[in-house]
C-alpha cells in the first residue's frame, strides 16, 4: 500500500507539473498571438500609407502633365501675341476701322480675364499645397 501511496503522490506531482507547463506554453502562444496581430496591424498600416503616396503621386503626375499640357497651349498664344503690331501701328489700324479697334479691345479684355482665372488657379493650388506656398 505504501508503495501506491507512493506513485499516486509521484502521478499527482506529475500532472501539477504538466499543468503548470500547459499554462506556460498557453501563456506563451497568447504572447505570440498578440505579437502576430501586432506586426499584422503595422503591416496593414504601412500598406495603406504606401497606397495613399502611391495616388498622391499618381495625382501629382496627372496634374504636371495637365500643367504642360496647358503651358504648350498658352506659348502658341504667347508666340501669336508677339505678332501683334506695336502701339504706334496698332493706333493705325485701330483709327481706321471701327471692327479692328473692337477685336482689339475684346481680346484685350479676354487677356485680362484669361490672366485673372490663371491666377485664382495658383492661388487655389497654393491653398490645397502649404508647402508650395511658402516658397511664394
Amino acid at each position: 500500500i505504501l508503495d501506491e501511496e507512493i506513485d499516486h503522490d509521484e502521478e499527482s506531482g506529475h500532472e501539477e507539473e504538466d499543468d503548470g507547463e500547459m499554462g506556460e506554453l498557453e501563456e506563451e502562444y497568447r504572447t505570440l498571438q498578440a505579437s502576430q496581430q501586432s506586426i499584422l496591424q503595422t503591416l496593414k498600416q504601412h500598406r495603406d500609407d504606401d497606397a495613399s503616396r502611391g495616388q498622391a503621386v499618381k495625382n501629382q503626375k496627372a496634374l504636371w502633365d495637365k500643367t504642360l499640357e496647358m503651358r504648350f497651349l498658352l506659348q502658341k498664344a504667347f508666340t501669336t501675341s508677339n505678332k501683334l503690331p506695336k502701339d504706334s501701328t496698332k493706333s493705325r489700324f485701330c483709327s481706321h476701322d471701327q471692327e479692328i479697334e473692337q477685336a482689339y479691345v475684346d481680346l484685350l479684355d479676354s487677356s485680362k480675364q484669361t490672366l485673372g482665372s490663371m491666377l485664382e488657379l495658383q492661388e487655389a493650388l497654393l491653398e490645397r499645397n502649404q508647402a508650395a506656398k511658402e516658397d511664394f
